[in-house]
């Protein structure tokens, strides 16, 4: 249905494709606590499944009454805060490790793809919205340095991708 579609032609339904399901929602779907991403698929009858390669982001967290993780905040506030970013490197290729297999565990039953950052989440996230709001009037390059950071990390992980993939 998927590569139907994307060859523009009409597949007999609108393809399903799914990155992520809350932990918490795939556990009332599936029953257990305990489950892959193959079996809510099969549950959900997906025609296309995801996994997510994203570079780490520098946020504050709390946990709430329900046991889930919440931003509450950025932690890039100055250029000094940018010491504190340390990425993955993107030419290690035990990165990719988790994705190969992924592939060769779903790729002849579903149409898999990988979902990245091009680095707006990180830096609005890193940031926080008060402080990225400011730091474009106040503090531009600070601003498009972080952005930098992140786009050239994204750049060499697509680059990377490709191989994994072909």
């Amino acid at each position: 249905r998927v590569l139907t579609a994307l060859n523009l032609k009409k597949p007999d339904r609108v393809p399903f494709v799914e990155l992520h399901i809350d932990s918490v929602v795939g556990e009332r779907i599936i029953g257990k606590k305990e489950y892959t991403k193959g079996e809510l698929a099969e549950c959900l009858n997906l025609d296309g499944i995801g996994l997510p390669l994203y570079p780490d982001i520098y946020v504050e967290k709390t946990v709430g009454s329900d046991g889930r993780e919440y931003i509450t905040g950025g932690r890039l506030k100055r250029f000094n805060d940018l010491k504190m970013i340390r990425l993955k490197n993107p030419k290690d290729e035990g990165l990719y490790d988790p994705i190969k297999k992924f592939v060769e565990l779903y790729g002849e039953k579903y149409a898999i793809f990988v979902s990245t950052n091009i680095g707006l989440d990180p830096l609005l996230l890193g940031m926080g919205i008060d402080n990225f709001s400011y730091a474009l009037v106040d503090n531009l390059k600070l601003v498009e340095n972080i952005l930098d950071i992140y786009i050239d990390w994204t750049a060499e992980v697509v680059l990377h991708l490709q191989k994994v993939v072909y």
